[in-house]
């Protein structure tokens, strides 16, 4: 079984699988099925990606044979199989991107603007030298419009986590910085027309006086409507393990309040923080209720950071959150019970934490993680993490589902055949008429350690109920 502590996890993963060199031209482009896909290429329509000009589905869907009017047609009128009931094509690949600055490179989160432009956000290992904070961003043809990186002032381990637009337009980055006590919190104002920090702030918690147990990490941040910044993170304090912690900082980077948990002296670790449209604040993460397990936590607080209600799911590891236009939390996470390999999670609760619906996913491999979550301009819910494959370590998963969660649209998976290694997707991103969807992670590549992974989906209308 695996571990709740394992699960839980602090902060970045700068392990390496390993660099050999490898290509540092940075950006290649594959084509819109790659070899290593293992989902079956699917029929594709006109070759600008518009999809079919048909007029609607022909009447005789399910037989077998695309007849005028379809776009294609499985011999079944089931969803989740590459053919919609009414015979149209779910999704079709535009383009993917992978980045290779010659070692380690890992990508962590993607936010679309207004104008259809992807921003992915994560870091780069420069030349041994350690990580840099390394943001993106993507046009909608998938060329580069710009690269931007930060390098802290200790010049060490710099990692980018969670992104969130601020009113002004401006983009709020979360992640860690490298100080001489260890990792820091980091806060990060971006102006985009340099780009150029408008602010940054970073939180070093006590000094535990222990070698290497003086690390604080970002995880997650929110913005409220009056542009106020809610940052979620993982903190060491002294004579404990690590508790989940949230700062409020006022449009200007002033601190208005800090909240931390601790659990019972254990490890306790923030994963996400979202902000409902009358203000209200949910703190999501994970508790270590005894030496190994962990339950998923979340916190109700007003916008003065007072509590509202606490409550806990057993056997759930929650790893990330939204809210959809209701105002109703949707989270992912994994799903482990004992005696059981770990099953992607994925929960709709309404405000008072009534259960929604809830599902989750088995690839019958070892491990399946939800590690990213959104929600469509339709209500439907979208999710990324990694599964395991026989025979592959892991491999790159999405997914729609309606907005109940009960029903799965379409699924999409990707691993890198030449090595068969660790591939992870860490989050998926919606575009404002959900047209678009963004899938975010890594891959890992012989040779080369693990690389940035961006795949743009067109999103096809689902089947009328």
């Amino acid at each position: 079984m695996l571990t709740g502590v394992a699960v839980l996890g602090c902060g970045d993963d700068s392990s390496s699988t390993g660099s050999e060199g490898g290509d540092s031209s940075g950006t290649t482009t594959s084509p819109a099925t790659d070899e290593g896909s293992t989902q079956a290429p699917m029929e594709t329509t006109s070759a600008d990606g518009t999809g079919s000009e048909s007029s609607g589905p022909g009447a005789a869907c399910g037989n077998g044979v695309v007849d005028p009017g379809e776009d294609c047609d499985d011999e079944n009128m089931l969803e989740d199989d590459g053919c919609y009931s009414n015979c149209t094509i779910p999704y079709e690949e535009l383009w993917t991107q992978t980045f290779d600055d010659g070692e380690d490179d890992l990508a962590r989160d993607a936010l679309f603007d207004g104008e259809g432009n992807l921003y992915v956000l994560g870091s780069s290992e420069v030349g041994g030298g350690g990580f840099d904070l390394w943001l993106r961003q993507y046009l909608p043809d998938g060329s580069e419009g710009f690269t931007w990186t930060y390098d802290g002032a200790f010049g060490g381990d710099d990692f980018g986590q969670r992104m969130a637009w601020h009113p002004s337009g401006d983009l709020m980055i979360v992640g860690s910085e490298q100080s001489d006590q260890g990792s820091d919190v980091l806060v990060i104002r971006l102006e985009l027309s340099g780009p150029s920090v408008v602010w940054s702030d970073t939180y070093d918690g006590p000094d535990t006086g222990l070698m290497g147990a003086d690390d604080d990490f970002g995880d997650h941040v929110a913005v409220t409507a009056e542009g106020d910044v809610l940052v979620a993170g993982t903190v060491r304090e002294v004579d404990q393990e690590w508790n989940a912690w949230l700062r409020r900082y006022d449009g200007d980077g002033n601190e208005l309040w800090t909240l931390a948990h601790d659990e019972a002296m254990l490890s306790d670790a923030s994963e996400a923080v979202v902000v409902d449209a009358a203000g209200d604040i949910y703190h999501v993460g994970g508790i270590e209720v005894s030496n190994g397990d962990a339950d998923g936590w979340v916190r109700k607080l007003d916008a003065d950071g007072n509590e509202i209600w606490t409550h806990t799911i057993g056997g759930v590891v929650f790893r990330d959150a939204t809210l959809d236009a209701e105002g109703n939390l949707v989270l992912t996470g994994v799903d482990i019970e004992a005696g059981t390999a770990p099953d992607l999670w994925l929960g709709k609760y309404d405000p008072d934490f009534g259960v929604l619906g809830n599902t989750s996913y088995d690839s019958g491999g070892s491990f399946d993680f939800g590690l990213g979550v959104a929600v469509g301009s339709g209500g439907d819910v979208y999710v990324a993490g990694s599964i395991t494959v026989v025979g592959e370590q892991g491999q790159i998963w999405a997914a729609r589902y309606q907005p109940n969660v009960n029903l799965r649209w379409w699924s999409h998976s990707y691993g890198n055949d030449r090595a068969h290694l660790e591939d992870d997707a860490f989050a998926i991103a919606i575009n404002d008429d959900e047209s678009r969807v963004a899938i975010v992670g890594q891959e890992t590549v012989l040779g080369q350690g693990r690389n940035t992974w961006v795949r743009m989906l067109q999103n096809n209308p689902v089947p009328m109920p």
